[in-house]
């Protein structure tokens, strides 16, 4: 079976620290991802500090981990901010695939447009003025697995017309 069905929501991770060089693989996935005009817009942060994000109060569901990946984008590399979205979401992607495929879990955490927690994390990492916080993924071993959902509904696929 592909990955792809067997990822989950994961929302408790086991006390096991990754090694840095995983989460490179893990970031280079990242860098590998399609854009929409070719170019690069994305920067990565691996934090490795668990509870990292307990220093800054966030409101955002940001889980307990020995590890982070976080998702910056470079308005100056794509100032089109729709584009850089959309690049910054196949990246991501990329990366939860790529953790699923190494026997890995992850947690994905939105924070483009919560205005509150994105300040707080661009001041936090003392990001530069052109880079804003796409998201947050935590990555590891989960504590405890879900069951497999059913997600595909034959009734949503349509076939040359609605």
């Amino acid at each position: 079976m592909s990955v792809v069905y067997d990822i989950k929501k994961v929302k408790l991770f086991n006390n096991i620290k990754i090694d840095i060089s995983i989460l490179e693989e893990l970031i280079r996935s990242g860098m590998y991802a399609i854009t929409l005009r070719n170019v690069t817009p994305w920067h990565f942060i691996a934090l490795t500090q668990r509870d990292f994000f307990k220093t800054v109060k966030l409101t955002v569901p940001i889980v307990a981990c020995n590890q982070y990946i976080v998702i910056l984008g470079d308005t100056e590399c794509e100032p089109n901010l729709e584009f850089l979205k959309n690049d910054l979401a196949f990246s991501t992607y990329n990366i939860i695939i790529r953790a699923k495929e190494l026997g890995l879990d992850s947690f994905f955490t939105y924070c483009f447009h919560i205005h509150e927690e994105h300040r707080l994390i661009h001041d936090f990492l003392k990001l530069p003025k052109n880079i804003i916080v796409y998201g947050i993924i935590a990555v590891g071993y989960a504590k405890e697995k879900g069951e497999l959902e059913i997600k595909y509904f034959p009734d949503k696929m349509h076939i040359n017309s609605w």
